[in-house]
C-alpha cells in the first residue's frame, strides 16, 4: 500500500511536494515525490510491524487509522496509487530539456577583491554555495534558473565547450 502526505507552504519544503511511504511485506519505504506523485528519491527504509491499532516502523510506535496514519509529525493518507506509476523512468526526460554549459573563471590572480553575489543556487537544492573556481560541467533543466547572474559575473566567465549540438 501507498500512503503520502502532501506537504504545505508553512512546512517550508522546497525540494519535494510531498513524501511517500510504500509499505512492503516486512518493510517500508519513505520517498520524497513531486507535485505529480513521482518519486524523487528514498529518504529511507524501515523494518514495521503492526501492534494493536498501531504501526512499529523502525523503533518509533505511531498511531494508525483505517485511512490515516500518523508517521514523523505528519499526516499520511492512504492512497490507490501503486509503486510502480510513481516511479520515474529515465526514458521520460528528453535530452533537449537540459541546459549545458562548462564555464572556465579566467582570473588570473585569486587575490582579487570580488563585489558581486558568489552564490549559486538551483531549484530543488537546499543549499547555497561559494561557487567554484572552475565549473568542469553541469547539467540541469532550464526552468531550474530563475535568475540571472550579475554583469560582473558574467563578464568574467566565458563559454569553453558547448555540448548541446
Amino acid at each position: 500500500s501507498v500512503w503520502i502526505h502532501q506537504f504545505k507552504p508553512e512546512e517550508n519544503i522546497i525540494d519535494a511536494a510531498g513524501a511517500a511511504l510504500c509499505f512492503g511485506k516486512k518493510q517500508v519505504e519513505y520517498y520524497a515525490i513531486d507535485a505529480d506523485f513521482k518519486i524523487l528519491r528514498l529518504i529511507e527504509v524501515f523494518d514495521y510491524h503492526l501492534q494493536d491499532s498501531h504501526m512499529v516502523i523502525g523503533n518509533q510506535t505511531y498511531k494508525l487509522t483505517e485511512h490515516t496514519l500518523m508517521f514523523s509529525n505528519k499526516m499520511f493518507y492512504l492512497t490507490d496509487k501503486r509503486i510502480e506509476d510513481m516511479v520515474q523512468h529515465e526514458s521520460t526526460n528528453s535530452q533537449k530539456d537540459f541546459q549545458w554549459d562548462v564555464i572556465i573563471d579566467d582570473r588570473s590572480s585569486n587575490n582579487d577583491i570580488f563585489i558581486g553575489n558568489q552564490y549559486l543556487g538551483v531549484q530543488g537544492w537546499s543549499t547555497l554555495t561559494t561557487a567554484p573556481y572552475i565549473y568542469v560541467g553541469a547539467a540541469f533543466p532550464q526552468s531550474s534558473f530563475t535568475a540571472s547572474f550579475d554583469k560582473e559575473v558574467a563578464g568574467k566567465k566565458r563559454v569553453y565547450v558547448d555540448l548541446s549540438g
